[in-house]
């Protein structure tokens, strides 16, 4: 187009030429205004706004949003200044650019203010109504369909998933960072792919992420229902590529700064109301699954201060009354330890008192130092029970004549003695427990009635036991006696 001085006069310019004019983009079919196509986006700046960080642009900024509706305001490069956030302002702002308050604190680079209740609700059930609501103040509403039978491939046994189907897909490669000790974790740094935090200053609940899910259908022919359609809310894989790596899925820290509030880490709601197994269908709270070829340390770790471990009271169990199942053989160890409390559950010293069911006797047995002390079976209660136990022995030294059971703690040898003399009736029980030997040296100088029990797990070893005079009693030595080296009567 070639124009011509003195072609135009008065109020006719050549801006307002261009602004007029139809113009058709290049394959497009319909011819447009360039003031039309100018006016798709409300700029902050075609309303003076200056966003050079020290002009008060307010009214600018509040009539670009009066033009803007429901639509975005955009920012272009600069920083919009304004006085304060008044309750009229609402909306949504974008861009480059960013508004600065009066405070002197930048505002979000994407930021919605939105200070009315929506005119209109979404039904989320169903993607057709998923976005038929009022979202002037979300930035993203994103819809994303995957269809087709095979867009997602169709592979015949491994597992098949790709980030190209993904609506957000975010990969974040950090090379930076610092660990200044070698020990523990001071000292150190971190960043994130996706940082949120929310501060709740009203009524009822706020949440970071509230996530959902819906399936429908079964997979025809299936026999199980893990061959069946699945939603999982968050899913993932952890690798590690260096020796002396760590690996954590999620970490929260509750703190109530000294005020009394309430904390509930993690809340599982189940809602069951068919229990009949369909394709083997089962609910399991929490499932730990390990299927490498070695044995992870620990399954579940509690550390630090708690008043109750496990709270069952107000649990309603189902016909077995099942709080806890082991299976034959597993132990409950009650004195186990571990001295490293921060970082190493492999160092858990189980130590040797546990409860278990041995199957091979069809017995429940409490077992110290490797003895099985008390154990229970339908015929009721066998083994070295004796109480109460008055007499424990640490030290080398005499055993005292008494109807109850004397202990001998016998980590390292031991050299008892005992001698009864004129005593009639008297059961007597020395039990031995631990590694070391204990050498033991008896008199039984003109009694009657009276049973000498030998109850050891110890390597004991009678040197010197010596009776006379003696009727009706009686030497009892335990299946588990060993070394026995003379007796003399």
């Amino acid at each position: 187009m070639v124009l011509s001085q003195g072609l135009f006069s008065g109020s006719v310019t050549v801006g307002r030429l261009f602004a007029t004019a139809p113009v058709a983009a290049t394959n497009s079919t319909v011819a447009r205004r360039l003031g039309d196509r100018f006016a798709d986006t409300i700029n902050a700046k075609d309303y003076g706004a200056t966003l050079d960080g020290k002009t008060d642009d307010s009214q600018a900024i509040r009539s670009a949003q009066a033009v803007a509706g429901l639509n975005a305001v955009s920012l272009p490069i600069g920083t919009a200044s304004i006085k304060a956030l008044p309750d009229t302002m609402s909306g949504r702002f974008n861009g480059e650019g960013r508004l600065r308050t009066g405070d002197g604190l930048p505002r979000g680079r994407m930021f919605a203010r939105r200070s009315t209740e929506p005119t209109r609700y979404s039904n989320m059930g169903d993607i057709s109504t998923a976005f038929d609501g009022d979202f002037s103040t979300v930035h993203l509403a994103i819809e994303h369909r995957i269809d087709g039978d095979s867009t997602l491939t169709r592979p015949s046994s491994n597992y098949a998933f790709h980030h190209e189907n993904s609506a957000i897909t975010v990969f974040c490669q950090n090379k930076s960072g610092y660990n200044a000790l070698s020990n523990d974790q001071g000292g150190r740094t971190g960043c994130a792919a996706i940082t949120g935090r929310i501060v709740q200053e009203g009524q009822g609940d706020a949440a970071i992420l509230s996530l959902g899910g819906t399936v429908y259908g079964t997979n025809p022919g299936s026999t199980h229902f893990l061959a069946n359609p699945a939603v999982l809310l968050m899913f993932g894989d952890v690798f590690g590529f260096a020796d002396g790596t760590y690996q954590q899925v999620d970490e929260f820290s509750h703190n109530d700064y000294g005020f009394d509030v309430a904390v509930s880490s993690t809340v599982r709601n189940f809602y069951r109301t068919n229990d009949a197994g369909a394709k083997g269908a089962w609910w399991v709270a929490t499932r730990y699954q390990s299927s490498g070829t070695k044995a992870v340390d620990v399954a579940f770790q509690i550390l630090g201060r708690w008043k109750n471990v496990l709270d069952t009271s107000n649990m309603s169990t189902g016909p077995t009354k099942a709080v806890a199942t082991l299976a034959a053989g597993q132990r409950i160890y009650l004195n186990a330890s571990n001295p490293d409390f921060y970082s190493n559950p492999a160092a858990v010293r189980v130590g040797d008192v546990w409860l278990t069911y041995n199957p091979g006797s069809g017995k429940v047995e409490i077992v110290v130092k490797g003895a099985p002390v008390i154990q229970a079976s339908a015929q009721g209660i066998e083994g070295n029970v004796l109480t109460p136990i008055t007499n424990i022995y640490k030290e080398s030294g005499p055993i005292s004549v008494s109807d109850l059971v004397a202990v001998i703690e016998a980590d390292q040898n031991r050299h008892m003695s005992i001698g009864i003399g004129k005593n009639d009736g008297h059961t007597i029980v020395i039990k031995c427990l631990g590694d070391g030997k204990v050498y033991l040296t008896g008199i039984l100088d003109n009694t009657k009635d009276n049973i000498l029990e030998l109850n050891s797990q110890s390597s004991m070893e009678v040197l010197s036991l010596l009776w006379s005079s003696n009727y009706n009693s009686w030497l009892v030595l335990s299946r588990s006696l060993s070394n026995l080296r003379s007796a003399t009567t």
